[in-house]
């Protein structure tokens, strides 16, 4: 009798045992997915961020363009020039909407403290850059003699522009970077983790 209830007593305490290893085991893993979810989040807004800066980057370029069709546009006879111009400056909105749109959306990701100050920093010298662009270009088709006078205020403005797109180019692609090393660090603790659970219950039981 007394050794029966040993045996009931053991069976027990070994149940009781199990449970508590599978319930540390689902733990580990439930905190693994976790640090793998926001690992992976971290993940997508960098790569999101790097997209909106390489589209901001190229209407960068496209605003130069426009500025320089602008210029050349201005020695066409007046009609030419006239419905030139309308062109020009409907690519020149289009450009600088899509490039401000896209600097816009990477203010609005949940990214590092550094690089939404450095966005904020960078916002009044890229607008400065397309006021710049906007005056080059309505000069160009007016007053050629003017706009050749204004032409290097705006490359100063276009390598102003390009030397903030630079640095937050810098900071993305490090934080991106970053990301994507702790992604794999949390999917090898959780793995870790779990086969360690699974180790010492094994030995035990």
């Amino acid at each position: 009798m007394f050794s029966s209830m040993m045996i009931k007593h053991k069976i027990f305490g070994f149940g009781l045992l199990s449970l508590a290893f599978t319930a540390a085991i689902a733990m580990a893993g439930y905190w693994g997915q976790q640090q793998m979810s926001h690992a992976m989040t971290d993940v997508m807004t960098s790569s999101t961020a790097q997209k909106n800066l390489m589209q901001a980057d190229m209407m960068h370029e496209a605003v130069q363009s426009d500025v320089l069709s602008a210029m050349l546009a201005g020695q066409k006879p007046e009609e030419e020039r006239a419905e030139a111009g309308k062109q020009i400056t409907e690519n020149l909105r289009e450009h600088a909407g899509v490039f401000q749109d896209s600097l816009a959306e990477n203010k609005s990701l949940p990214l590092d403290e550094l690089i939404k100050e450095k966005i904020a920093e960078s916002e009044s010298v890229l607008n400065a850059y397309i006021r710049a662009a906007e005056a080059v270009i309505a000069l160009a088709l007016q007053d050629q003699a003017a706009a050749q006078a204004q032409y290097p205020e705006f490359i100063k403005a276009f390598e102003a522009a390009e030397l903030k797109m630079g640095e937050l180019s810098e900071l993305i692609e490090g934080a991106a970077k970053q990301a994507e090393s702790s992604s794999g660090e949390a999917a090898n603790t959780a793995q870790s983790s779990i086969l360690l659970g699974l180790l010492v219950c094994a030995l035990i039981l």
